[in-house]
């Protein structure tokens, strides 16, 4: 008893937060569908505090690496609807609406939610932008 009371203090003193310990699951498993979702939530969090800093350079880079975690968070669970959104995210805050849309149309597809936030997110992208929306033909 008294060693795992031991290995707890150990885990504990590691692992402060969600995001250390997905940063170790990570270095277990790269392609860890959880832990890249998480660690990329926390970036794209990150983001929007560069933004609110007004930082656009960071904010950018920020929003590009949860962009590729979202990525290889889907490789293995690629039916992740909340993966698929937040990828719209962050790629919409890289500048790429278009690729935004595809992602949450994608999470829509697989979860349709008219109050969820793909749907809702691209229902506002809708009304800002609808020439983004006109197929050509």
């Amino acid at each position: 008893m008294l060693s795992l009371a031991g290995l707890t203090a150990w885990y504990t003193a590691r692992w402060r937060d969600t995001v250390t310990l997905m940063r170790h699951a990570q270095a277990v498993d790269p392609d860890s569908n959880v832990a890249n979702f998480f660690i990329g939530a926390a970036r794209l969090r990150e983001a929007a505090a560069a933004q609110d800093a007004r930082r656009p350079a960071e904010e950018k880079e920020l929003a590009a690496e949860a962009e590729r975690l979202f990525t290889r968070a889907l490789v293995r669970y690629p039916a992740d609807a909340g993966a698929w959104t937040e990828l719209g995210n962050a790629r919409y805050v890289q500048g790429d609406s278009t690729g935004a849309i595809e992602a949450w149309s994608r999470a829509v597809a697989l979860q349709p939610d008219p109050r969820g936030n793909a749907a809702l997110n691209l229902e506002d992208l809708r009304r800002m932008r609808p020439e983004l929306f006109r197929v050509t033909r």
